[in-house]
């Protein structure tokens, strides 16, 4: 699946928010990545991220994108105050908010839905904060019949 399309389409459906409050997104990295996810499962994540940087952050928010050996990596940061020393051990746990009358769920449920997927959302750096996403690159296809399944059923 194609990361650039995603996060090209979560720039055009995020962007005007970002705008209204004087603030922009920025989308660098590599190009041309394919990743191991369903392109429903990858806009959820990142509009996960981007309402968190939205609410919780300030100034520009930078999307960037890179490539790890085993990995597809979407990183989400803004120049807020970032993640408070208190929360940062406990911010992917339900019921945890930076902010109050927040519901706490939204990095919780982000965090299932890429375990699910065979990825993983971590904090990176907490102040200014820094998200990423960390998903399986695609598996090369070629030209010959592998086993699907391998070990005991």
């Amino acid at each position: 699946m194609s990361v650039d399309d995603v996060v090209a389409q979560q720039v055009v459906e995020w962007d005007p928010a970002f705008r209204r409050r004087n603030r922009k997104l920025e989308v660098s990295g590599e190009k041309n990545l394919t990743a191991h996810v369903t392109p429903g499962t990858l806009s959820q994540l990142i509009a996960t991220l981007l309402d968190n940087a939205l609410v919780h952050g300030a100034g520009t928010v930078g999307i960037r994108t890179s490539l790890t050996p085993k990995s597809v990596v979407i990183e989400v940061r803004d120049s807020g105050r970032g993640v408070r020393a208190d929360l940062v051990p406990r911010i992917f746990e339900r019921n945890v908010s930076g902010k109050p009358g927040g519901t706490g769920l939204g990095l919780a449920l982000a965090r299932s839905i890429a375990a699910a997927e065979g990825g993983q959302v971590v904090l990176v750096r907490p102040r200014p904060a820094v998200f990423a996403i960390f998903l399986p690159r695609t598996l090369p296809v070629s030209g010959e019949e592998t086993p699907v399944v391998s070990g005991p059923a």
